[in-house]
Order: structure tokens, then sequence, then C-alpha cells
């Protein structure tokens, strides 16, 4: 018969205790860990600048619920998404994007990449500087940095325009390993013949930097260091294993079809027009269009099975009436 004492009880409950309280640390959430599920529902706007301009009137940096560093993702959508805005953008440009997929519990950022002007804690063009020694290295450390927050294995990577070629150069070069999708909504993807019916892009491709005051412009010619690294001895921009998709639209006035998506090399293909021509987007509206939201959807979530909603739509302002909820 074992005798006990005050003494030894109190070191059993001790013990007893600092195990509870290690399996209930394990057991426990992190501290201060976002549910993507349990947020508020946020408005979706579809004007072009709504974002930059509820940001500014609000005092915030960012569009509301992204860049959540506590945010965790997921059994239904475990992969992060990271969106990249095209030359003279910002993340904010991704309003209605950003809404539609924080409020169907993806964690989202939306950086400003490759900053051009700021003016306090806002910045208003971005995407100005040189792709291979700026915007991909920004790219690449946010991956990493998001992978490192959230303890997800992959990020997903949307791009709008110049986005997408950081977002594909990006995923090449630098984090083959790190990226599970890339969808490019008005795109360039490196290939494609360029020819003078091509559309004004020509000029970017075959000019001299002097084209643009944006380095990036410069480096999407055929033949620049860029685009040869680009595509390596591959003679492609893709890496095996990862998704590619290209959301495009006819009357996109700068990058047309005929770059904006190459068939043959295993990438989906969304043309907003098909099933809806009263869908009208330019390069422009592209990035707020409502049939590229749920597009960018039906690519990012496998079980996604509603139908693209069909809104007329303009090149200059986008939906012409009112946008019904998903």
């Amino acid at each position: 018969m074992i005798s006990t004492t005050p003494r030894l009880v109190r070191l059993v409950a001790l013990i007893a205790a600092g195990m509870l309280g290690l399996l209930s640390v394990l057991a426990a959430p992190t501290a201060g860990a976002t549910d993507p599920d349990s947020r508020p529902h946020v408005p979706e706007k579809w004007q072009w600048g709504a974002g930059t301009v509820d940001m500014i009137l609000q005092g915030e940096t960012s569009l509301p619920f992204v860049d959540d560093d506590t945010c965790k993702p997921s059994p239904q959508h475990p992969n992060p998404v990271i969106l990249l805005h095209g030359t003279g953008g910002t993340g904010a440009d991704f309003v209605s994007h950003a809404a539609s997929l924080v409020n169907e519990g993806y964690c989202v950022w939306a950086p400003t990449y490759g900053k051009g002007l700021t003016i306090g804690q806002h910045t208003f063009v971005g995407g100005t500087t040189s792709i291979q020694h700026g915007a991909s290295l920004e790219v690449a450390a946010l991956i990493d940095h998001v992978l490192a927050v959230t303890g997800a294995d992959k990020v997903d990577l949307v791009g709008v325009s110049l986005g997408g070629v950081a977002a594909t150069y990006t995923t090449k070069v630098h984090r083959p390993d790190s990226v599970g999708k890339v969808v490019g909504i008005a795109t360039y993807w490196g290939l494609g013949e360029v020819t003078p019916d091509v559309g004004p892009l020509t000029e970017a491709f075959a000019g001299s930097a002097a084209f643009s005051p944006f380095p990036a412009m410069g480096e999407l010619r055929p033949g620049s260091e860029f685009h040869q690294r680009w595509l390596g001895e591959s003679g492609s921009p893709f890496v095996p294993g990862v998704e590619y998709t290209a959301i495009t639209s006819d009357t996109d006035g700068l990058i047309p079809a005929a770059i904006s998506y190459v068939p043959g090399h295993g990438m989906r293909h969304i043309r907003l027009q098909d099933g809806c021509p009263e869908n009208q987007s330019s390069h422009l509206t592209q990035i707020n269009d409502p049939r590229a939201v749920d597009a960018v959807h039906s690519v990012l979530d496998p079980s996604e099975t509603r139908p693209l909603r069909c809104v007329p739509t303009n090149g200059l302002i986008g939906p012409l009436g009112p946008v019904p909820p998903r």
C-alpha cells in the first residue's frame, strides 16, 4: 500500500495540471488566428477605383480582411490567394475580387508591388519597376511570407495584365514548388506570334524602352534578357504540375486573344463572351467584371458549379446595371 502525503498529492496535481495545460495549447488554434468562414460579409463593389477611394476615406492600407497575417486557410480553401495588379495599378484595384473571395472564405493578399508613386501611406501607381530585378523578387518574398504565416503548402496567384506576367515569371523562375494555380486575366504569357495586326502592344514589344517610362514594359519585348530567362531552355513559361488559366475578352483592345491565350499548352481558357455576348469588358474593366470574378472562383475551387453571371458591361464603366449576388 502506497502512502500519500499532502506534498505528494500537490505534486501529482501540479503535474496533471501541467499536462492538461500543454494539451490545451497543442489542441488550440494559433493565438489570434482568424477563421475565414467567420468574417462578416464584405460589400462587393464593381466600379473601377472604388477600392482606392474607400481605403483613403477610411484611412486603411488594405481592403477589408485582406493582407491578414492571422488568417488560417480552411480545408475547403487550403491555398491562400495572392492578387497581382497591372501596370500603374494597386492592390486596391481588386476591390471586387477581394471582397468576393473573402466572402467565400479564402485567405487573400492583394499587395501593391513595383511601387512608383507613394503619397503618405497610400501608393497610387504600382507595377512600374523591373519585373526581373524588382517585382518578381517582391512577389517571391510575399509567397514565402504567406506560406510561413498560414502554414499552407502552396499559394494560388491571380494576376491582371502585367500582374499575370509577374505571377507566371515568379512561378517559373523563383517559386516553382510553391504555387498551385496561376490565373491570368487579360495577360500576356510570353508566347504567340507578334504581328502588325495584333494590336497596340506590338509597339511595346517591338519598340525601344523609350516606349514607356516603366522598365517592365521594355522587358516584355521578345528577345529581351527578361523574356529569354522567362521562357528558358524549354521555350515555355509554364511549370509542370502548376495549373494555368487564361481569362480573356474579345473586346480587350490592348492584349487581344492572339497573345492572351495560346492553345496547345495545357492551359484552361475562359472567354468572357462565351454564353454572354452582352459582356463587352475592355482591358481596363476586366479586373472588376462579375463574370471574371466568377471565372476565378470556378478555377480556384474545383467543386464550384454555379454558372458564371452574365451582366451587360462596357469597356469604360463596367457593369451597366445591378449585379446579382452569386
